[in-house]
Order: structure tokens, then C-alpha cells, then sequence
């Protein structure tokens, strides 16, 4: 397995970033990290904002903002579904520049293209992708696919954070490509799993108290087979590691990095029958005056949420598993 930590040092305060590598691997199983630093040449040139059609490639490109020194912000747009048929969508990419903390790519049923609102940190829902790095990519192997129906749009929601003292704001742009995929050779759907430790922070039992450092832990017994495909975690500022694991004993992902939690792909996937217990873990060091709880704000809030894909999804079955502990 590779790993990566970044921490901003001072978090508004300064823009240093400190970085260390490390390996290993996971119960046997190859593990990638995938990410890498945003570069202005994956974005694909388009006529502006909104839905384009590159061969087999849907791209999606959200109307671009500024995000002011010191300013933390939620924008969500609405983009229609640009198929008009169901199809089957092999690989997920997406790219956003400097400031970006994560990036979900929701399913809306019936959207229409919309324009860029300011939106809830907390806004969720139904999802096929989702990120946390600067360039995400998800690729499902052969025979395996994610379904988008002609009835569902998407919801685009982006979460910046300009952690500088450069009174020059940070211009934010955020695109998503969907690859189609041959639909003779699909055999098999994939979801997502969304895997949120609410209750470890919410008082009065939850919380980390001020100057505390505290290890919250939630479990998930899965109810269908499952094979995961990819995983990462979703963290806030004073989140030092997230460790998963199954039946226990079995590591199944780790990582110290708040801002840039590596997605991991497994090969071949993990395979967790029914009644497979999945734990998952953050640690938190509150270095502040005031009780951290759940929220939206990476630097005030705290998150814990494990999350990927797997497949198979049942037939007629919801694709997203997501439980809320």
C-alpha cells in the first residue's frame, strides 16, 4: 500500500505543507494510491461552463468561483443528464485546481442544467463517484460498470478552502469526465458504499473535548455480498489517521492524510460476504479551546466517514449502501 499525509501547518494561518510517503500492502492485496497534483492540462477545453459530448466522453464543467484568502466554501450545480439513455459508464475523472478539500458527484433525478449556487457542506445524496484529491480517477475492471439512468441527472458539489495569506483569491475550476463503456461487454453494476460515524461527534455523547485527543470507532455489518473495488476516507483538519478494517483483524485501509486521503484500488477486489463486520476509525487531536462536533467545516467541524466502490449491486437494488452510525 501507498500512503500519503499532507497537514496545512497553521491551517489559515499558513499555506506549508508537509508530505511523507510510505508502503506496504493490504491482507495480500495490491493497493495503489492514485492521486496526484492537479495540472491545468487534464482539464479538456470546452465553449464554457455546462455539458459536452468528446466521442464516448461525457465532460461536466462546473461555472468557475473565487474563493477569497481565508474563506472556506460549498458550491453546488445541477447538469441534466447528458445521455439520453440508459448507459453504462466505465471509468469516472475528475479534476479540480489548488484549494480543493473534496468533490461529490450526485445523482439528481430529472435535473436540469443549473447555475452555481452556494450550497450546505452536508448536502448528500444517492452518488456514483466522489473525491478527495486534486485529480481523481476511478476505473472499474473489465465486465464491471456504474448504470446512469436516462431519468437521472447529477449534482455537482465542490468544497474549497484557500488556506493562504495571498490576498489574490484562488480561481477554482472543477470538471468530471464519464467514459462510456461498451454495454455487450457488462455483466456486472457497480455502487457506492458511504460509511459516516455521526454519533462519535455529536454531544452529548460524542465530541472531542478541548484539548483532547480522542479515537471514535463505528461498525457496519454488510448486508449483500460485497467486493470492494476502491476506498478512501473523508476527514477534517484535526483528524490524524483513519484505519478500517474487516472481521476485526484485517486491514482494509489506512491513512493519515486529512486533505488528500489517497483512493485506493484493490487487486483483485476485496471480497466481504454477508455478515462481514467493517470498523472504521478516526483519530482526533482537538488543539482548541471549544468541544469539536460534526459539521461541515473542515477547520471548525469534524467528519469520519469511510467510503468507496464495490460490486455486485443487485438487480433493482439501490446503489449506494449509505449508513449513518
Amino acid at each position: 500500500m501507498t500512503c500519503l499525509r499532507s497537514d496545512f501547518i497553521g491551517l489559515l494561518g499558513a499555506s506549508v505543507l508537509i508530505m511523507t510517503a510510505c508502503g506496504g500492502t493490504s491482507g495480500g492485496t495490491t493497493v495503489m494510491d492514485l492521486g496526484s497534483a492537479a495540472q491545468d492540462s487534464n482539464f479538456v477545453s470546452t465553449d464554457g461552463p455546462g455539458l459536452s459530448m468528446n466521442g464516448d466522453e461525457a465532460v461536466i464543467t462546473m461555472t468557475p468561483f473565487d474563493v477569497a484568502s481565508g474563506d472556506e466554501v460549498f458550491k453546488c450545480q445541477t447538469f441534466a443528464n447528458p445521455f439520453g439513455a440508459d448507459i453504462d459508464v466505465k471509468e469516472f475523472e475528475s479534476h479540480m485546481t489548488s484549494g480543493s478539500h473534496h468533490l461529490l458527484l450526485l445523482f439528481e433525478d430529472n435535473a436540469v442544467d443549473g447555475s452555481l449556487q452556494d450550497c450546505s457542506g452536508l448536502t448528500f445524496g444517492p452518488m456514483p463517484y466522489g473525491t478527495q484529491r486534486p485529480d481523481g480517477d476511478v476505473t472499474f475492471p473489465d465486465g464491471i460498470a456504474t448504470v446512469i439512468k436516462a431519468t437521472q441527472g447529477f449534482k455537482v458539489v465542490a468544497h474549497y478552502i484557500n488556506a493562504t495569506m495571498d490576498p489574490t483569491p484562488i480561481h477554482a475550476t472543477v470538471q468530471v469526465k464519464m467514459h462510456k463503456a461498451d454495454p455487450s461487454t457488462i455483466t456486472q453494476h457497480a455502487g457506492v458504499f458511504f460509511l459516516n460515524n455521526v454519533s462519535g461527534l455529536l454531544p452529548p455523547a460524542g465530541g472531542i473535548p478541548a484539548g483532547e485527543t480522542k479515537t471514535i470507532t463505528a461498525s457496519y455489518t454488510t448486508k449483500i455480498p460485497i467486493n470492494v473495488l476502491y476506498a478512501t476516507a473523508h476527514m477534517h483538519s484535526r483528524s490524524t489517521n483513519m484505519t478500517a478494517t474487516y472481521n476485526d483483524t484485517n486491514m482494509l485501509y489506512t491513512t493519515d492524510s486529512w486533505s488528500a486521503a489517497p483512493m485506493q484500488a484493490y487487486t483483485p477486489p476485496i471480497a466481504l460476504p454477508v455478515g462481514t463486520k467493517i470498523t472504521w476509525s478516526c483519530t482526533i487531536a482537538n488543539n482548541t479551546q471549544d468541544t469539536i462536533t460534526f459539521g461541515e467545516s473542515a477547520m471548525t467541524n469534524e467528519m469520519c466517514i469511510f467510503n468507496g466502490q464495490y460490486y455486485p449491486v443487485p438487480d433493482n437494488a439501490a446503489p449506494t449502501i449509505s449508513v449513518q452510525k
